[in-house]
């Protein structure tokens, strides 16, 4: 079977991730201001009340999820630009980000000691807050209308009937489970994984392609009818190409995790997969963690072919399957040490 036409998940040595644009802003802004500490670009992800930092000036390469905390006080009383005095003698300005006067995160800019934040240094901060601003707006604009295209695909597929929406809302959330956890190892961004969660359920989009005969059969597929399945991760790719060429979407990250997810969800790292029986590291990242979850799912939920296994005998056919070299074994012991929580996912949004 001939290879899908675009390229591995390895991304582009030019690319430049919305975090490295914004670090460049931030230092260009800290290397002209001396009296300047530190400066932070905070973010409300998809579906949250609690920011994440996608650019921190002091950890330029790994910003922290986390803000310090009397930073992430101040931000519970922010409604518009305003300048504070922090305990060990510093100030801080926090600037809002908002699209539609929705407020999508703040940036953050604080002194160094004794060092005040005056009218003048004010207008500086604005203009660097501006730039910073329209960028992530762009982003956004970029990401959610992508969003938008591919959330009226997945309402399509639930037209099919083939999955159901539970479904989707677990693999999503135990995608960004499994993510949390290889975080450190992968040296995932937040935005990774917040594409991951919004992108995971859209892994059998090119189901909407296959025929009902073979789609909707109760009871197992024979051989005939299995590589007919099998020819939905093309269509699937088909469909997703389309609407990025449709909005000129090519060079966003959003875009690679979610070609990533649809291309190469069925592809094992011992190269036993499917379509391109690819192998190691060829598998990318996003693409090994829906496999595990999506496998997950697939054992712990009952199947018109089976019944439910419990969330402990499906772990240790995963287990197995990472011992022989199969699935990603870091994948699977961070679905093992979130078990738990997997679990009351399962519990939270089971099929009718």
């Amino acid at each position: 079977m001939p290879m899908i036409s675009f390229k591995l998940a390895k991304l582009s040595s030019n690319r430049i991730s919305l975090s490295k644009k914004l670090v460049g802003l931030q230092q260009k802004l800290l290397n002209k201001l001396p009296t300047l500490q530190s400066a932070y670009c905070v973010l409300y992800p998809l579906g949250s009340n609690e920011v994440v930092v996608v650019a921190d000036s002091n950890a330029p390469q790994h910003p922290s999820t986390c803000l310090p905390e009397e930073l992430a006080q101040l931000l519970t009383t922010v409604a518009s630009a305003e300048v504070f005095c922090l305990e060990n003698d510093t100030q801080v300005m926090i600037i809002p980000i908002t699209v539609a006067e929705e407020c999508i995160g703040f940036n953050i800019f604080v002194t160094l000691e004794k060092q005040i934040i005056d009218s003048a240094l004010q207008v500086k901060l604005f203009d660097t807050a501006i730039n910073i601003s329209t960028t992530v707006v762009a982003e956004i604009t970029a990401v959610k209308t992508l969003h938008a295209t591919a959330f009226a695909a997945k309402q399509l597929t639930k037209l099919r009937d083939f999955e159901t929406g539970e479904h989707l809302t677990r693999m999503a959330h135990i995608c960004s489970l499994i993510a949390r956890k290889v975080q450190d190892t992968y040296q995932l961004s937040d935005e990774f994984i917040e594409f991951l969660f919004m992108f995971a359920s859209l892994h059998d989009i090119g189901k909407v392609g296959i025929p009902d005969r073979i789609l909707l059969k109760e009871g197992r597929l024979d051989a005939a009818e299995r590589k007919i399945m099998e020819t939905h991760v093309e269509k699937g790719v088909f469909i997703i190409e389309n609407v990025i060429e449709c909005y000129e979407l090519l060079d966003e990250e959003a875009t690679q995790v979610l070609r990533d997810i649809v291309a190469y969800h069925h592809e094992y790292l011992d190269g036993s997969g499917y379509p391109n029986g690819l192998i190691g590291d060829q598998v990318p990242i996003a693409a090994r963690i829906v496999t595990v979850a999506d496998i997950f799912d697939a054992l712990t939920n009952t199947r018109p072919y089976k019944q439910d296994w419990s969330e402990q005998a499906a772990i240790n056919e995963l287990l197995s399957m990472a011992n022989n070299g199969k699935v990603d074994i870091h994948c699977v012991n961070g679905l093992v040490d979130s078990l738990d929580e997997a679990t009351r996912i399962n519990l939270t949004y089971q099929d009718e």
